[in-house]
């Protein structure tokens, strides 16, 4: 992991200011430092500035605390959401598309980042790409 540490994946505000445990255990660790090195270290090297990840593993007290999917990629540590504004967001988007790690990549163009993740073990990458309104339901990513 070259750009980022375990610190900052697990950091939560939610688990902070709920006295909630996110501390993930080894298999989620594994798949946080697969995350970092098959796609945030890259993503950051093609970049070519910080970013900034609000959001990578949750646990399930964390994760149901801020109205995530039961069955969120968070919770495996295979995910993480990326502040990015809505005028870079097509500029991130391509890159991570181009990335064959990448499972799913998400963005939000009204909320100002993007959601990525890799596949969960056992699984092989879907290579999706999906856009978000608010209140709707997801939509291709048109490139």
């Amino acid at each position: 992991m070259k750009y980022f540490t375990m610190a900052e994946l697990i950091k939560s505000q939610t688990a902070a200011q709920s006295f909630l445990n996110n501390i993930p255990g080894l298999a989620e660790k594994a798949m946080l430092e697969e995350l970092v090195v098959t796609v945030s270290d890259p993503l950051r090297e093609a970049w070519r500035s910080p970013i900034k990840l609000t959001c990578a593993y949750r646990s399930n007290e964390v994760n149901k605390k801020v109205g995530g999917h039961p069955n969120s990629h968070h919770i495996y540590g295979c995910a993480a959401d990326i502040v990015c504004l809505k005028q870079e967001q097509d500029r991130m988007m391509k890159i991570l598309i181009a990335n064959p790690h990448v499972d799913l990549c998400q963005n939000y163009p009204d909320r100002n980042f993007i959601h990525v993740n890799i596949a969960r073990p056992g699984q092989k990458p879907r290579n999706l790409a999906l856009t978000q309104y608010k209140n709707q339901k997801a939509i291709p990513y048109k490139k």
